[in-house]
C-alpha cells in the first residue's frame, strides 16, 4: 500500500460497510498506481465495519482479479476524507449524493465509478492519449453534467449474497477501474 505524501493525489473510493465493493476497487487501483509514487489509493464506508477485514466471498474475488486483501480493514468515512482525497469515488449514486449532502466541500470532487469511468474514458478520447489523474478530474468538473448518472449504473452491493452476484460485482468493478486506468497516464 503506498503511504500519502503532500504531493500526492489521494483516490478515495466508497461504499456502505468497506468490506466488499471498496475495498476491492481500492486494491485494484493501488496495483494499477503501485510505481506511481504520488498517487495514494485509500478506501472507507459511509457505515463502515470499522476494523473488519474484507468480506470472505469479496476477497475471493479480488483474489481472482490477482489482489490481496491481506491489508484491507474497514474504514468510517470521516470529514477529514471529504477533506483530504482528491477524488472519492462511490460505488452508488446513493452514496455520492449522501456525501455530497453531508460533505458539501467533497462535492466537485465526488462521482460515482460508474460516472467517472465514463468520463474520463471520453476526456483520453478528446486528449487523443491518456492524462495525469488531476487532469482528468478537471475534465470530469467541467463535463459532469454532459454524463447521465442515475442508479441503473451503480455497482450493486454484494454483501450476504451468492457467490455468482459477488463474481458479477467483481467484474463490474473491474471493468470500471480498468477504464479509468487506460484514460490514467500514472497507470503502470
Amino acid at each position: 500500500m503506498n503511504q500519502q505524501s503532500k504531493s500526492s493525489f489521494h483516490l478515495l473510493t466508497v461504499c456502505t460497510g468497506n468490506i466488499c465493493r471498496s475495498p476491492l476497487a481500492e486494491a485494484l487501483f493501488q496495483d494499477a498506481f503501485a510505481a506511481d509514487p504520488d498517487v495514494y489509493v485509500s478506501s472507507a464506508g459511509l457505515e463502515a465495519l470499522v476494523g473488519f477485514p474484507m468480506d470472505e466471498q469479496a476477497a475471493r474475488q479480488l483474489v481472482r482479479l490477482g489482489g490481496h486483501p491481506d491489508d484491507l480493514f474497514a474504514e468510517q468515512f470521516e470529514d477529514a476524507h471529504a477533506g483530504n482525497a482528491n477524488l472519492i469515488l462511490t460505488m452508488s449514486l446513493a452514496q455520492r449524493q449522501q456525501i455530497t449532502r453531508d460533505f458539501p466541500r467533497a462535492a466537485l470532487r465526488s462521482f460515482t465509478l460508474a460516472e467517472f469511468a465514463e468520463i474520463a474514458t471520453a476526456a483520453a478520447a478528446e486528449a487523443g492519449s491518456s492524462l495525469p489523474l488531476a487532469g482528468l478530474l478537471a475534465y470530469a468538473r467541467k463535463h459532469r453534467g454532459s454524463h447521465k448518472v442515475d442508479a441503473t449504473k451503480d455497482v450493486q452491493d454484494p454483501f450476504r449474497e451468492s457467490d455468482s452476484v459477488h463474481e458479477a460485482t467483481a467484474e463490474h468493478i473491474h471493468r470500471l477501474v480498468q477504464q479509468i486506468i487506460q484514460a490514467s497516464s500514472e497507470a503502470r
